[in-house]
């Protein structure tokens, strides 16, 4: 499996935010049960959110963020994705 750093930037627009944010919920919720989200969470300032994935591949992980409401709803304006090796922590091997 490999580990990958997601950072969002969201949308000012509290409307389109608020209107994907329980379908957006449910869907990590799933992804955490089957494994591929490890941590996830906003700033603390509500700009964005950083998501740690732990999928086979960037092709799968692509997948499932073009599946996430926040991206399809417009609450995504800016994406960085960055595959992380991890070293020290629960998720190191």
């Amino acid at each position: 499996m490999a580990h990958y750093a997601v950072i969002w930037q969201y949308t000012e627009d509290q409307q389109v935010l608020n209107a994907a944010k329980d379908a957006h919920g449910v869907y990590l919720r799933e992804l955490v049960s089957r494994g591929k989200i490890r941590e996830a969470g906003p700033w603390q300032d509500g700009s964005g959110a950083l998501l740690i994935f732990d999928v086979g591949d960037e092709t799968e992980l692509k997948a499932l963020l073009e599946n996430d409401p926040y991206t399809s709803q417009g609450v995504v304006r800016q994406e960085q994705i960055f595959p992380w090796k991890v070293v020290i922590g629960p998720l190191a091997p």
